[in-house]
């Protein structure tokens, strides 16, 4: 996918990509939520995540480069790293943990996938293009 990024990033904008990923990943949720006995469809959900991954790791360094330029950017990647990976990452196992005891690991997916149709909301409504591409799409 990223040898293919700027080749999408002309076809589609930044919204459409970040979209698109979204929707991606709350389908493989919702598969992992209900067919994880099915190896092909595992196998399958773990393209979707190549994909949405690769997608949205692309997006997030074109809003890293925009937001704190060339000269910055190692603290704007240290950022996102920590946020996401860190913060993110260490908010959902919490959330997931109370999905997990009081319901079921399918309840756990599920809530990701609840999660991805929210976030395709407030990206549908406000996502603005990175600095740099404001005169882009």
């Amino acid at each position: 996918l990223f040898l293919i990024m700027h080749r999408l990033s002309r076809r589609f904008s930044v919204r459409q990509v970040v979209l698109g990923a979204l929707v991606l990943t709350m389908i493989r949720w919702g598969l992992i939520a209900e067919l994880t006995s099915v190896l092909p469809v595992l196998i399958f959900a773990q393209l979707l995540h190549a994909a949405s991954y690769g997608a949205l790791h692309a997006v997030s360094v074109q809003y890293i480069q925009g937001f704190f330029g060339k000269h910055h950017h190692g603290q704007g990647q240290a950022l996102y790293s920590g946020l996401t990976f860190g913060a993110g990452g260490a908010l959902g196992a919490w959330l997931s943990g109370f999905l997990v005891d009081g319901f079921s690991t399918s309840a756990a997916f599920w809530g990701g996938a609840a999660a991805m149709a929210l976030a395709i909301i407030v990206t549908w409504r406000g996502l603005q293009p990175p600095p740099q591409l404001q005169h882009d799409h």
